[in-house]
């Protein structure tokens, strides 16, 4: 794996790339009033900043939305009820909030006429505007340019458009679809872009899934119910690699249960034909969000996690500054030398593996400082033979638990 900067590469034996994505923002740096939803700490702090702002609101208050997809509309609509709140809330009746839908075509294009019809009327009776047809080509500070030279001026603009890979996916040798996403298998396994060679001892096999990742004759939305049946998938395929057992073959469904909030306690339901509006869909909603969020709790399921200094630890370091009390009271991290694995074990096992190459015919490595017991500093060294790396390298037993 190569970064950048001044970043050594990453060996891997096996990958696993989910990275998910990011809307497709025209403009540059001077679209400082323009915030995507993800990720999402960018469009959090945003969303804080104008809820501090509504009081000292005044006039006209004009909110755009860019995107008519199921994010776009429920952001609509629930950014519309939280600012009308807020603005009671703080008693500022002199503001004419003013939310806008701006949609490249037609309203929710991925859903039933059902589902639309209910959706433009939930807009109008709350008062969002739905302006379709525009697509937005650019912005600009508190100005967005659409084709056809329509121009919208706004006060604070979300964006919630179709989804994008980062720019280095569609040059790192793996195939990718005709948008930029990774192109998977049905065992969520990457593969070489035509004309990419690596050879058999410079990387191991690479998965994907989630946003960055499109299954082969299987395209579905980038929605967040396809990422996470494809995660389960990737995670029994990765153990299967690594313990060289039989992969398995994921089905992506066709349909999913789509609930839009709508900021008022109520909900719109879309799956296939099925089109239905109503409270008690929310209650759904908020209790479905609410199992899943418990799976991550310890009642869900989820081990404890111990806390960076335990009271032994503490306990230690009050008690002497001396690293001998201190590790009297320590919790011991490491199984002792018991624990390591024996020679003809390890011997055994590293005789099936298939040890890596230095890349290039000129490079090479030799060991800086003498070899310890398990522990030794290589010099590793390019073609050109004039930069070096060094590197620490030990080997040691890990139970698997």
């Amino acid at each position: 794996v190569i970064l950048d900067s001044d970043r050594p590469p990453i060996g891997y034996d096996v990958l696993s790339i989910n990275i998910g994505s990011a809307p497709k923002v025209q403009g540059g740096d001077e679209t400082s009033q323009v915030t995507p939803v993800k990720p999402i700490a960018g469009f959090g702090a945003k969303w804080d900043a104008i809820l501090e702002g509504v009081q000292k609101w005044c006039g006209i208050r004009r909110v755009y939305v860019v995107g008519g997809g199921a994010g776009g509309f429920e952001l609509a609509m629930t950014m519309e009820a939280r600012l009308q709140k807020e603005l009671q809330k703080c008693g500022n009746t002199s503001v004419q909030l003013e939310v806008k839908l701006v949609c490249r075509s037609e309203l929710l294009p991925q859903h039933n006429p059902g589902v639309r019809a209910l959706a433009k009327k939930c807009l109008e009776e709350r008062g969002v505007e739905v302006l379709t047809g525009y697509e937005v080509t650019h912005a600009t500070e508190k100005l967005l340019h659409c084709k056809g030279g329509k121009t919208l001026p706004f006060d604070d603009c979300i964006w919630c458009t179709q989804v994008m890979p980062q720019a280095w996916v569609r040059d790192c040798g793996l195939r990718t679809d005709k948008d930029g996403f990774l192109l998977v298998n049905q065992h969520m396994q990457c593969s070489l872009a035509p004309g990419i060679d690596v050879g058999p001892d410079n990387g191991g096999p690479i998965f994907a899934a989630g946003d960055i990742a499109s299954i082969e004759e299987h395209e579905r939305p980038k929605a967040g119910v396809f990422a996470v049946m494809a995660g389960m998938a990737l995670w029994i395929n990765l153990r299967a690699t690594l313990l060289g057992e039989k992969k398995v073959t994921y089905w992506p469904q066709s349909n999913f249960l789509g609930l839009f909030n709508l900021g008022d306690g109520t909900c719109i339901a879309s799956r296939g034909l099925l089109a239905l509006e109503g409270r008690w869909l929310w209650a759904l909603k908020d209790w479905i969000d609410r199992r899943w969020m418990w799976n991550y709790t310890l009642h869900g399921g989820l081990p404890e996690m111990a806390e960076s200094l335990d009271a032994g630890v503490a306990e230690g370091m009050a008690k002497a500054a001396g690293s001998l009390e201190l590790l009297k009271h320590a919790t011991m991290r490491c199984g002792g030398c018991g624990a390591k694995v024996g020679a003809t074990t390890l011997s055994a096992a590293m005789a099936r593996v298939t040890l890596p190459q230095q890349p290039g015919a000129l490079a090479q490595a030799k060991v800086a400082v003498g070899v310890g017991d398990d522990a030794a500093v290589v010099e590793l060294l390019a073609d050109n033979s004039q930069a070096s790396v060094a590197s620490v390298q030990t080997i040691d037993f890990i139970r698997s638990f």
